[in-house]
């Protein structure tokens, strides 16, 4: 596998935290497809298209490791995206624990940070027999995408209208964009993800509080989905929190955060494009919550939060005639699962 696939980034003037990529490469599929497998691997994290359609629900697809002695990669079967003619294979890249500042467990000096980067190889089997096989390479185009900030445990911006309209579809042109550039990996062996998928469990809708606040009913990980309204520009500033404060507030205190070093509050900031009702949720980050304040100047707004994490399969159950055992019991399964993101995190 990837035997002739190359890492690939995307450079320009900009910090080593802030660099979010695009990344897209158009091909032809000349006949009828019989079987497509896509592996591909975007460190810290990526978010995979094929003309437009994402090719998986999982999120937070690339499981955190020792990158520079292993690194996973996702295989899938894709064959029922492609289509005769002309086809984007697009890809959005995030920071994960790969590229990640935080000093609090030192991976500001982690040996294998470096940019966001992409590995990838579509293998397309034909009706007739004939193979063919697109892999990264140089002749992939790129720019800096609409993610300008990420941090895993800190929050996400995404600025809409960064994110050029039809980027990973056929027919976009890319005559201003970049080619991407030939990198080395993470030093690890790359080796196909045999984790369960990091998924979106279920949506909750939140009570609201008071103003703008509002609470989830318990203490999960995940992040809030908007449908918003507003003049192009306009921002939502989401913090999230697992107390309230005495005036009724999100607490988000960094002593809460466990990451006293980042200089930024806790929270995802969405920036509207300003083209009707826009719908948006996190890609590249989690948050540990039972409550979140919205705030910013949109015209209207529709959150949902949406608990995200590992899709174990619960093997076992307790039951008894203790209520409070019950709850406790509740409680630990709630716990355990928020705090299981690929793998066991506390």
């Amino acid at each position: 596998m990837f035997q002739e696939a190359k890492w690939i980034i995307y450079i320009q003037e900009h910090e080593l935290e802030t660099a979010m990529p695009i990344m897209r490469k158009a091909f032809t599929v000349s006949g009828p497809v019989k079987k497509a497998e896509l592996c591909i691997c975007g460190l810290g994290l990526g978010v995979y298209y094929l003309n437009g359609q994402a090719v998986t629900e999982d999120v937070l697809t690339t499981p955190i490791s020792n990158y520079d002695i292993k690194t996973y990669y996702n295989r899938y079967d894709v064959s029922a995206f492609l289509r005769p003619g002309e086809n984007v294979l697009g890809a959005m890249l995030g920071n994960g624990w790969y590229n990640n500042p935080c000093k609090t467990w030192s991976f500001d000096a982690a040996t294998w940070r470096d940019y966001p980067k992409l590995i990838a190889q579509l293998d397309v089997e034909y009706a007739d027999g004939k193979r063919e096989c697109i892999v990264s390479d140089a002749s992939w185009r790129a720019k800096l995408g609409p993610v300008t900030y990420n941090h895993t445990r800190i929050g996400e911006t995404f600025d809409a209208r960064l994110e050029p309209a039809g980027w990973a579809e056929p027919g976009f042109d890319d005559g201003d964009w970049d080619n991407a550039k030939i990198w080395f990996g993470s030093g690890g062996k790359l080796i196909e993800n045999y984790i369960e998928p990091v998924r979106r469990i279920r949506t909750i809708i939140p009570e609201r509080r008071s103003g703008h606040v509002y609470s989830v009913g318990k203490n999960i990980a995940g992040w809030v989905k908007i449908r918003v309204r507003g003049k192009p520009g306009a921002r939502v500033q989401i913090t999230y929190g697992e107390r309230i404060t005495e005036d009724g507030r999100v607490d988000n205190a960094p002593e809460s955060m466990f990451v006293q070093d980042v200089e930024r509050p806790k929270g995802d900031v969405y920036i509207l494009r300003g083209e009707g009702v826009e719908e948006w949720e996190p890609r590249f980050v989690y948050h540990g919550f039972a409550y979140f304040e919205l705030a910013g100047d949109f015209e209207e707004i529709t959150p949902t939060a949406v608990e995200v994490h590992t899709d174990l399969e619960q093997v076992g159950s307790f039951s008894c005639s203790d209520e409070m055992l019950n709850k406790i019991h509740e409680a630990s399964v709630n716990s355990t699962l928020s705090n299981v993101m690929s793998i066991p995190t506390d």
